[in-house]
């Protein structure tokens, strides 16, 4: 069970260790490795950059359910996830390809 350290107030223990990340889709190995070939697009991004950058892409983008399923090519759902341990729920957006199993 996650424990809070005096003082500190944030939740520690076994159940709340950050996974491995993912492996990328192999489809996209040949894209990220001219990527990698490129150079970097932006030299360095930091914290305080994220609240500007999400702020102009919620204004300039409205995806609809009818825009991300693309005439109905994907099937688009947003479902909840547990979060980790004492973590919130998160809404996953899950489009696949329409009548894939």
């Amino acid at each position: 069970m996650a424990t809070i350290p005096p003082g500190q107030g944030r939740p520690t223990g076994p159940e709340l260790a950050v996974p491995p990340p993912l492996p990328f889709d192999p489809e996209l190995a040949t894209a990220l490795a001219e990527l990698v070939d490129a150079g970097p697009v932006v030299p360095s991004l930091t914290p305080d950059m994220i609240p500007p950058i999400r702020s102009t892409a919620v204004r300039s983008v409205r995806l609809t359910p009818g825009r991300l399923g693309r005439d109905g090519r994907f099937e688009v759902a947003e479902l909840p996830v547990p979060g980790r341990g004492v973590a919130p729920e998160v809404r996953v957006l899950i489009c696949r390809p329409a009548g894939a199993a």
